[in-house]
């Protein structure tokens, strides 16, 4: 997947466990409109068990210590079977003046967002290769 690096939160990577891009700063100001995070995954498998991934985006607003899952795409998970799957979706973002001038994030910095994997259930070698980006439209 081709991508602008000042838009992407993960670049094509291969997981076997729950995973968590880098976070990338935004800036520190209400969006006028939701931005979308791009999710394309390709050879979501397992070899047997009962696996599923789910994607999300997780926002931290004190510099990446402690990360809030605010937007999770439990209606797209991926139930892994033996046999390969691809996908690919967008999950909507907004963060708005209250998320930003509560008192206790008056001194804090910028607020960072960050893709999430979660592998949940009981696969046996569960593989997803997966990346994420951020787009100005739904795709």
């Amino acid at each position: 997947m081709a991508t602008d690096a000042l838009l992407s939160l993960q670049t094509q990577i291969t997981s076997t466990a729950t995973a968590h891009s880098a976070g990338k700063t935004l800036p520190k100001a209400t969006m006028d409109g939701p931005l979308f995070v791009r999710i394309i995954y390709t050879a979501a498998q397992q070899a047997s068990g009962s696996g599923v991934f789910t994607f999300g985006l997780s926002v931290s607003y004190d510099g990446g210590s402690t990360w809030n899952a605010d937007y999770i795409a439990a209606d797209k998970a991926v139930t892994l079977t033996a046999s390969p799957q691809t996908g690919e979706f967008s999950i909507p973002f907004q963060l708005t003046q209250a998320d930003l001038v509560k008192p206790s994030l008056a001194t804090q910095p910028a607020p960072q967002i960050r893709a999430d994997l979660v592998l949940s259930g009981s696969p046996v070698t569960p593989t997803i290769t997966w990346g994420a980006e951020m787009q100005p439209a739904r795709i």
